[in-house]
């Protein structure tokens, strides 16, 4: 994880303070955690895993967990396969 980190933050860019780096470090590690896939979960990313237990178990959770993701304001793939797959396991 260090060599991961340091290739694409500190040997990449130049920072003219310690604060931008702080930032961008956390930046980094925010986007990777997000996109790295865990074998304990069956190498899915842990936002798949959530909105498949969503999906799944619709009853465990009091807010939608969509509502979470940081992003633009426009339907993904993801969000729109999440609901056709929802509603096909809630009505039957």
């Amino acid at each position: 994880m260090n060599r991961t980190l340091k290739k694409a933050t500190v040997n990449s860019f130049h920072y003219a303070s310690h604060d931008e780096l702080k930032q961008h470090v956390h930046a980094y590690l925010m986007a990777y955690n997000f996109a790295k896939r865990l074998k304990a979960i069956k190498g899915k990313t842990p936002w798949q895993f959530i909105l498949n237990q969503w999906i799944i178990h619709l009853e465990y959770f009091i807010l939608n967990p969509k509502h979470f993701l940081l992003r633009l304001n426009i339907l993904t793939f993801i969000y729109v396969m999440a609901f056709q797959m929802r509603d096909k396991f809630c009505c039957l």
